[in-house]
């Protein structure tokens, strides 16, 4: 499989002036071939290794839906640039929800903060590494209507159709996704951090220095939520919308008070504390609690108007 892929990239830079010519001849290829005896271990490899645009677009976005079957439709891809990281994500919408999730790439990436940095608290503590695997994430938070549209109810205190949900425990964001079904999941402590990172190493996933254009938050929120397709034109580079800001978001792991035990892969921490893991800040946040590495816990069955959800799904 490397020499296929070597012969892949080979092929890519000499047909570099005629990416459309490349395009066609992959896509070819990949007939031909057939899923089981060259498609999938060949998009592993390129997810993994975040080859040329060209190559993502005819080979491992198609290869992706057929992973994920008739539940999810592929409704395209884009560049997204942020914080000086670039890369080409392709989008998956599950039909039942209309949610659109993002396809991220694997990779490795240092977890919470140094000691150096005089904004950390210490449950940031110690930065460590860790590999994380391809998998999909809500490109935003989960709507109101989207939830409604599997619960029949809309718990929210901010009403408004494309704002986020807020007032739904642990517990009831759990029940509400073995209802959607499909595969979809909380996101684990790890990948929600690699995934508002999206490659970065500062303080937010734009740089060291607070805008308060990216992330709803005290000082611009006038103290409520917004509807979650404000900020299309201020994601990350990984394509992701209020990442930071608007509510906090719930993961699937139980709350820890530091990285001493890990994590270090995409799998949750599931010890036996009673708390788990809300990321991300809310309109009530200051500034200092939308950094990438801040971090929280609340009780499972605690429902507030500034803690929603994000959908994740294993790839």
């Amino acid at each position: 499989m490397d020499s296929e892929l070597e012969e892949i990239r080979r092929r890519f830079e000499a047909e570099s002036d005629n990416p459309y010519a490349m395009r066609r001849r992959l896509s070819v290829e990949a007939r031909n071939h057939g899923p089981d005896a060259y498609l999938s271990p060949l998009a592993d490899r390129i997810i993994w290794n975040l080859t040329p645009i060209e190559i993502q677009e005819s080979i491992v976005f198609p290869e992706v839906q057929r992973r994920l079957g008739i539940a999810y439709k592929y409704v395209g891809d884009e560049v997204y640039s942020c914080g000086g990281e670039s890369h080409n994500i392709g989008s998956f919408q599950h039909i039942r929800t209309g949610a659109i999730l993002n396809l991220l790439p694997g990779g490795e990436y240092l977890m919470g903060s140094p000691e150096s940095d005089e904004e950390a608290y210490n449950n940031e503590f110690p930065q460590h590494k860790v590999r994380i695997d391809p998998f999909l994430i809500g490109k935003y938070p989960v709507t109101q209507k989207q939830w409604e549209k599997v619960a029949g109810n809309n718990p929210s205190h901010f009403i408004g159709e494309n704002r986020p949900v807020e007032q739904v425990s642990w517990y009831e964001c759990k029940d509400w996704l073995e209802e959607a079904g499909d595969g979809l999941r909380l996101p684990s402590e790890s990948e929600w951090e690699y995934a508002c990172r999206a490659g970065t190493k500062t303080q937010y996933s734009w740089g060291d220095k607070f805008d308060s254009s990216y992330g709803w938050q005290r000082t611009n929120s006038d103290e409520r939520t917004h509807d979650v397709y404000k900020h299309d034109n201020k994601t990350n580079a990984f394509g992701l919308v209020d990442m930071l800001g608007n509510v906090w978001e719930w993961c699937e792991d139980r709350y820890e008070d530091s990285y001493n035990s890990g994590p270090y892969t995409s799998a949750p921490r599931l010890n036996d504390t009673s708390e788990r893991v809300s990321r991300g800040g809310s309109w009530f946040s200051p500034a200092r609690c939308l950094r990438c590495a801040y971090r929280d816990g609340d009780y499972p069955d605690g429902a507030f108007d500034n803690l929603g959800l994000r959908l994740a799904r294993a790839l």
